[in-house]
């Protein structure tokens, strides 16, 4: 499509400077794992490896200019671990960064943001660990936070996690006392038959008792929706409202319509229902939406539950609060 010479398929963080030495060598034919090339006419591809980052992952932060990302809502981040098991129906993440959590260290981490807070002044910001799901492992989870814990580092911190039913007491606790004071966690649907068929890792039970643990540990929650899938109906949206009213999130992003990725379970489901073919280009971003529900109405409907519910000011302003006092 862009007419390139060259490709790297899969993890570059291994791969990307060997085949630079094949490519500064004049190599016509490669042997670096993921790399692609023109022969001829012909398109050749190597076999690609998704091993995870393990102790790799720490940002020279010194190697660029770093004044331009401070603009961000979240300029301050930190990669935790690579790979997810779970296949929920919408996410390639299995296919696209491995199909295994890899965890780096939590010790290694903790040096990275001791290191980020004296050198950067990165504590100054809200910080947020880049994590495919950061309470699972869940003994991993409970180590990094005690990690932080005992260094004493005053950062305040959102992570993204995943409402199963391994998650406890214990863990939130400690998240709470290592100074997490926000997660997300991308539910995608909260009506039980749609937390099935959208093969999610929870049920709903785990996800009432895990909004519970955190409200009552002070640390908010933004559930993130993702209505439309198969088999989602007026019933099932109407669900999902009911189910939020339960409980006093910080904010809802509520998103309607699914992109439909190559690597997602979705993408045979849309096969079969006719909703793209094998000759569909996927490059371009395609949307599965149910076909029993009706975009006009679904928007019009999302919009007037937004508005009564939120914005929910007093809840930012405790959050900003919070995340000041445990700074100092």
């Amino acid at each position: 499509r862009v007419g390139a010479t060259w490709g790297l398929v899969g993890e570059g963080v291994r791969s990307f400077v060997p085949w630079l030495e094949e490519v500064a060598a004049g190599a016509e034919a490669f042997e670096t794992p993921g790399a692609m090339w023109r022969q001829g006419d012909a398109i050749r591809r190597n076999p690609h490896t998704i091993q995870g980052y393990g102790a790799e992952g720490r940002i020279d932060w010194g190697s660029f200019d770093y004044t331009p990302y401070r603009k961000g809502d979240m300029p301050a981040c930190v990669i935790t671990k690579s790979g997810c098991p779970h296949r929920c129906l919408f996410c390639d993440a299995a296919t696209r960064f491995g199909g295994r959590f890899v965890p780096r260290d939590p010790e290694v981490i903790v040096d990275d943001l001791r290191r980020d807070a004296a050198d950067f002044g990165h504590d100054k910001h809200l910080y947020f660990f880049i994590d495919p799901c950061f309470n699972q492992p869940i003994d991993w989870a409970k180590r990094l936070c005690e990690a932080i814990i005992d260094s004493g580092l005053k950062l305040a911190w959102t992570a993204l996690v995943e409402p199963t039913a391994d998650m406890d007491a214990e863990l939130v606790e400690l998240m709470a006392r290592a100074r997490c004071v926000m997660v997300t966690s991308l539910v995608g649907s909260l009506e039980e038959g749609m937390q099935e068929r959208m093969q999610r890792p929870g049920s709903l039970s785990d996800v009432a008792r895990c909004f519970g643990l955190l409200e009552r540990a002070s640390i908010s929650v933004m559930p993130q929706l993702l209505l439309g899938g198969p088999g989602e109906t007026r019933e099932t949206v109407e669900a999902n409202f009911r189910f939020l009213d339960r409980f006093r999130p910080i904010m809802v992003d509520v998103g309607w319509g699914l992109r439909i990725a190559p690597g997602a379970d979705l993408f045979r489901v849309a096969l079969d229902e006719g909703v793209v073919d094998a000759d569909t280009d996927m490059l371009q971003p395609r949307f599965y939406l149910s076909p029993a529900l009706d975009p006009e109405w679904l928007q019009g409907r999302i919009r007037r539950w937004k508005r009564w519910r939120f914005p929910a000011l007093w809840q930012w302003t405790r959050l900003i609060a919070r995340a000041a006092a445990l700074r100092f």
